[in-house]
């Protein structure tokens, strides 16, 4: 059976991929998103960065295990969502993931 549910949410681990001295390191938070309808997505000018911008602030809506240069938690807001996306790679891990959850096609298993 299908249920449907006016303004979905759902939690789905992030893998950044933080450069580091002669590559890359993997590093996971879990991030909640919100669902967009189709009609929803397509207002948004994913070209531009501003546009970008706005979409990233309307998906997500909260994570947990995400800590700062001190090791304290860094906590869901509106401005420490703002850092986030400003940083390349956490811009792009937070995207590749919303769409990789929303796409509706199973990921197939490593090794297969």
């Amino acid at each position: 059976m299908l249920k449907i549910i006016k303004n979905p949410t759902f939690k789905t681990s992030v893998r950044v991929f933080v450069p580091v001295d002669n590559g890359q390191t993997e590093q996971t938070f879990t991030v909640e998103f919100r669902a967009l309808t189709r009609s929803e997505a397509a207002s948004f000018d994913a070209v531009s960065a501003e546009g970008a911008d706005e979409f990233l602030r309307r998906i997500v809506v909260g994570w947990e295990g995400a800590v700062d240069s001190d090791g304290d938690a860094f906590e869901y807001s509106a401005a420490n969502l703002d850092t986030l996306i400003d940083i390349p790679f956490v811009r792009q891990a937070l995207t590749t993931a919303y769409f990789s959850a929303t796409s509706g096609v199973k990921a197939a298993k490593r090794g297969n």
